[in-house]
This record gives structure tokens, sequence and C-alpha cells, in this order.
């Protein structure tokens, strides 16, 4: 189950919404470990209040999904991904995240699930895999190799083209 902590760390502008409603909890520390349910029931919400809430909800993350839902990855990042699963002797094949903290992650994944979205990059041989609620807080951006590590650039925080990506991808200020 998804916990409030979870829901305003991928839907931030949720956090207003749930406030709202009664439920000025989203940053406290019961929210990592209450689900939406949970807190209404805490918060003496009827079962039809948690599912208006629950419906508003729903009408956010569409509205927000219709931004580009894509990853991308420059030339450079790709191929220092080959080179990393070469040495290990194992496929090319990276999960990408973000942890509690709301930083970016990689890590290879053996075995992807049919919950996480496939993106492939120019590169043969590498894939980048991205869960559905990460892909919300990630979309648009664009991994790179540079300064001798990875980065995510994403659309709303970056401040110059990529010299890697010479443009291509969506990683430049909007």
């Amino acid at each position: 189950m998804t916990t409030i902590h979870d829901i305003v760390r991928y839907l931030p502008q949720a956090a207003p919404l749930l406030q709202e409603h009664g439920l000025h909890c989203t940053g406290c520390s019961l929210s990592t470990m209450e689900t939406l349910e949970e807190g209404c029931q805490r918060h003496g919400l009827t079962p039809e209040e948690t599912d208006d809430i629950l419906q508003e909800l729903n009408r956010l993350l569409r509205k927000t999904t219709q931004k580009h839902l894509a990853l991308t990855i420059t030339e450079e990042a790709a191929l220092e991904l080959r080179r990393i699963a070469m040495q290990e002797r194992c496929k090319a094949q990276f999960l990408v995240t973000t942890d509690t903290a709301g930083n970016f992650c990689m890590e290879h994944t053996r075995k992807p699930t049919g919950m996480q979205q496939f993106f492939n990059p120019d590169v043969p041989s590498v894939s980048l895999f991205v869960s559905p609620l990460s892909i919300h807080h990630l979309g648009g951006g664009c991994v790179d190799f540079r300064n001798g590590a990875f980065a995510l650039d994403l659309p709303s925080t970056s401040q110059k083209t990529h010299s890697g990506c010479n443009g291509m991808c969506d990683c430049k200020p909007s």
C-alpha cells in the first residue's frame, strides 16, 4: 500500500489537497507509515470522504501525467552503464528510482517486473526500467554521466542543455 508520505513525494501537488481535507500531517513521521485510508480514519473522515479525496488525487495525477512521461539518457551515460555491466558480467539493465529523500538512484535489475516501464536508449544492450510511481517524479528527466558521476536532470531544475545530449533530450530548461 502507498503511504501518505509516498503520495506527497511522488505528487507534491497532493499536499495542499490533503491539508484542505484536514490531513495536515503530510510531513509528519506518521505519514511514512500510514496509508491514505489509515490517515483518513485517524482524522475521523468517513469512507465517503476518503473516496472523495481519492477521486481528487486521481484527477490531480491524471492532470500531472500529461507532462512528458519518458526518461532519456545521454550517450555518455549509456556507454558508462554498458561498461559497468560488462565489468560486472551482467546484462545492462538498470532500475531507476528515488530513495526516501527523493534522491535519484540506479541499480542493476536482473528480473524487471511488469510493473516497471521500459526505456531503451540509442546505445544497444542498455535498458532502463522505472516504476510507475517513480516515472511520475522522474518523467521528462535526462540521465547523464559527467564529472565521473551519474546525474539526473529534470526539466524544472535544469539550467542548461547538457553537452552529452546536444539538446536531443528534454533536459534543457522549459
